[in-house]
């Protein structure tokens, strides 16, 4: 049988009030964001991509609009 190891559930209670006051903030959370990104796999591809292809030399340019509290930092910092 499993028994939880006390320190790692620490750890994840303390990652997850973090996030959670970051977002009560409006900021984007400084850890954790692969606990709550879903559905961002393809717009991260893209992104990682043009940033692949600019660290070869290239240059390209993002433009990322939405309203206040869409997710554009988020998405931004998830593919940094």
């Amino acid at each position: 049988m499993n028994t939880p190891d006390p320190e790692r559930m620490a750890k994840s209670r303390l990652e997850s009030i973090n996030i959670i006051n970051a977002l009560r903030r409006g900021t984007v959370p400084a850890g954790g964001l692969e606990r709550i990104a879903v559905g961002l796999d393809v717009e991260e591809g893209v992104i990682a991509k043009q940033l692949e292809y600019v660290e070869q030399g290239g240059g390209d340019l993002k433009f990322i609009r939405g309203e206040y509290g869409s997710g554009k930092t988020f998405l931004v910092a998830r593919a940094l």
